[in-house]
This record gives structure tokens, sequence and C-alpha cells, in this order.
């Protein structure tokens, strides 16, 4: 007999966390088209009552852009989502100070983009 995984011992997600994890796989389609251009992906690991832990796959392993990634571009497309509480990114090694720096980027340039459009911000 195989010896059972982490996974495989994950209780079932409830019917409401399921219907979350759809929607989230829909949010992260843009997504995901340009990591896998780079022989990477995200996935969602789990979906536990709004609190979304993912995981990177292939190339994003190991790769130095992994944080940048996440809070550029996986996180803000999952923190819209209605019913996300909490997203729990992959283990990243980087500085408090570089993920704040990052997300100020990020929210300065989605401010210029939308600038002057009739789109919420």
């Amino acid at each position: 007999m195989a010896p059972t995984t982490a996974l495989q011992r994950r209780a079932p997600e409830r019917p409401e966390d399921e219907s979350l994890r759809r929607t989230l796989d829909v949010a992260l389609t843009d997504v995901r088209a340009r990591i896998r251009g780079h022989a990477g992906d995200v996935v969602i690991d789990s979906v536990d009552d709004g609190r979304v832990t993912l995981q990177f796959l292939g190339a994003c392993r190991g790769c130095p852009a992994q944080a940048f990634t996440f809070h550029a571009a996986v996180e803000p497309a999952l923190a819209r989502i209605d019913g996300v509480t909490h997203i729990e990114p992959p283990r990243i090694a980087a500085a408090p100070s570089v993920i704040r720096r990052i997300r100020e980027m990020t929210r300065a340039t989605v401010t210029e983009q939308t600038a002057g459009s009739n789109e919420l911000r």
C-alpha cells in the first residue's frame, strides 16, 4: 500500500470553498498565461473559509522574481475577489521593505493606467 500524502489526507473543501476556487481559477487565467510563458505556473493549493494558499511550480520555484510576480500580479488578481480573506503566498524570501516597495510600484502603475478613465480604482 502506498503512503498517503498531505493532499490525500486533507478534508474535502466545503461547497462554498469549491465555488470560490473556481472563481479564483478564472481570475488567475491572465496571470497564468504570462507565468507559463516563462515555463512556470501558479496553482491554488487550498481554499479554506476565504483563506487561499498558493504554490508556484516549474521555473517559478527558484526564480529570483518570485516575490515580484506574487505581489505585483498574483495577489492583486485574487485580492479583489469577494470572499477572499487572506492570500498565503508560497515561501518567498523577500524582506518586508521589498514587498512594500513592490506594492507601492504596482499601485502607482495601476493608478497611472486608469487615470482619466471611468473605471473604478
